[in-house]
């Protein structure tokens, strides 16, 4: 699990620019990610929106958890749901080399 979450910090900062620490825990990662969206959403709305692509965050998903859970920080819900998503890469990237199909495989089609 630690390989995981090194990972997911390591594929967050790429993603988002942020030098976050490798040490942290998931919990944590999802607390200052919080902190970051939240500042997006004061102050930089469309980039917000990009990194939600780049992440590729489902919108339904997202608007459903949003109305659902109206008194939830966004910010927080936000997070999470790009950590789920981040998560859910890494496994199908583990899944994809114990088949024996690498990134570069992929990049021949």
């Amino acid at each position: 699990m630690e390989n995981t979450n090194l990972l997911l910090v390591q594929y967050t900062n790429n993603s988002t620019g942020l030098d976050l620490s490798p040490q942290l825990n998931q919990s944590e990662l999802i607390e200052k990610l919080a902190e970051y969206i939240q500042h997006l959403m004061t102050n930089n709305f469309e980039k917000l929106i990009q990194l939600l692509y780049r992440f590729d965050v489902s919108e339904v998903q997202l608007k459903s958890l949003l109305v659902d859970a109206p008194q939830t920080d966004a910010a927080l819900l936000i997070s999470e749901l790009i950590v789920q998503r981040q998560l859910q890469k890494i496994a199908s990237r583990k899944a994809n080399a114990s088949n024996g199909i690498s990134d570069k495989d992929e990049e021949k089609w």
